[in-house]
């Protein structure tokens, strides 16, 4: 004969017990006594620190893609955004999933309430007491709810770390644009000054020249300038974004070595660029006044003022691209009609120089202040080292420069 067990819970406070042992209660589930630690409050313990974890992990891969050349701080922060975004959605579904499971804890636990049931407890077959089916329904429902509650916390505690991440790649993102500012691009540059006699700016055309080789090797040239601040600098201080947070202290020698790096690559390119070939490929084609433009604009600014007071004269030209020196001298020779002598130059460069000899002195020295007393008369002035003997620019024997 099978016979009722007396419960301690009773059908009609069984619920309230469950609520409040796992912080699910309401307002009519006051039990009128103090409260108690719930298992919802000792999750939420550990959730927090679960998330500083998980946040922590997220920081620093986040943190180590701003040092990956291909990714930086662009592609570091929509990292940033991607957590974000996922975070939201993994919080949206639980929350979708766990007003659902709030409505149907309700309802069961208002089935409950209406039932005729007076215990929550009855034998089994096997003699032992046994939860009613109703009753762990029940149950699996409210843990349910504080199992998506659980993941609604965690994904909003590790946003918050996310978030905390994308707003030091954002103050890093503002220090480097502060950093550019110093390297502005659309800098002027200076404006030459047109000569008197109109004459060809021979600078202005080599200057156009390296300008527009320089100009399709930028790309190549900000890797490379790119990797050696990247091992030489940003590594040695603990990546880019230590660099940025700690830019007040690091910005003088930041700057100073960013100038010596670039410097350094521009001119290591220079020296390999072959002005010389630019100035044989400017005479294919064109009209014989346009055939070596730059050339003759070179020529003409390599010319002294000197010669216009007589004299003799000797052209240099200076090189070390052995294959282009002979085509040069004999281009000056047949084209320009100047015979050129052969001299050791810099790696890179093709320099024109005139020696001139012969030219009177007194002559030499109303050109070199083009024509104007006043600095005869100033330097008669000018008090000048008395053991030394000074021989005036007029004295027998002493014709020509």
């Amino acid at each position: 004969m099978r016979t009722r067990l007396a419960a301690p819970l009773r059908d009609d406070n069984t619920t309230p017990e469950i609520n409040v042992l796992l912080g699910c209660q309401t307002a009519e589930d006051d039990l009128g006594r103090p409260p108690t630690a719930s298992l919802q409050t000792m999750l939420d313990d550990h959730l927090r620190k679960l998330a500083a974890g998980y946040g922590a992990a997220i920081r620093d891969w986040v943190v180590e893609l701003v040092d990956v050349p291909a990714v930086r701080l662009k592609g570091a922060y929509r990292a940033t955004e991607w957590f974000a975004g996922h975070l939201r959605s993994m919080k949206q579904l639980a929350g979708d999933m766990l007003a659902h499971t709030q409505e149907d804890a309700a309802a069961k636990q208002e089935e409950l309430l209406e039932s005729k049931m007076r215990y929550c407890l009855r034998e089994s077959r096997d003699g032992k007491p046994a939860l009613d089916p109703r009753f762990q329904q029940y149950a699996r429902l409210r843990f349910l709810e504080i199992a998506l509650t659980g993941v609604r916390r965690l994904a909003q505690l590790v946003s918050s770390h996310v978030s905390s991440t994308g707003d030091v790649l954002k103050d890093a993102r503002r220090e480097l644009g502060r950093l550019a500012d110093e390297f502005p691009a659309d800098a002027a540059l200076p404006t030459p000054k047109p000569t008197a006699d109109d004459a060809p700016q021979a600078a202005d055309a080599i200057a156009a020249t390296i300008g527009a080789n320089l100009t399709r090797l930028l790309p190549e040239l900000a890797a490379q300038l790119d990797q050696q601040l990247q091992s030489q600098f940003v590594a040695a201080n603990g990546g880019l974004c230590a660099v940025l947070s700690k830019l007040s202290e690091l910005r003088r020698p930041l700057l100073r070595s960013l100038r010596f790096e670039a410097r350094t690559a521009v001119l290591t390119r220079l020296e390999h660029m072959g002005l010389a070939k630019a100035i044989l490929d400017s005479g294919v084609g064109g009209s014989p006044e346009e055939r070596f433009a730059l050339l003759r604009s070179s020529l003409a600014a390599a010319t002294p003022k000197l010669l216009a007071c007589g004299g003799a004269k000797r052209l240099l030209l200076a090189t070390t691209d052995e294959g282009v020196a002979a085509p040069l001298k004999e281009i000056l020779q047949n084209e320009l009609h100047e015979q050129a002598s052969l001299a050791a130059g810099s790696p890179g460069e093709v320099v024109l120089c005139y020696e001139v000899e012969q030219v009177p002195l007194e002559v030499a020295a109303v050109t070199l202040v083009e024509e104007n007393s006043e600095y005869a008369q100033i330097a008669a002035r000018l008090h000048t080292r008395v053991d030394v003997a000074w021989r005036p620019l007029a004295q027998p024997g002493v014709d020509t420069l």
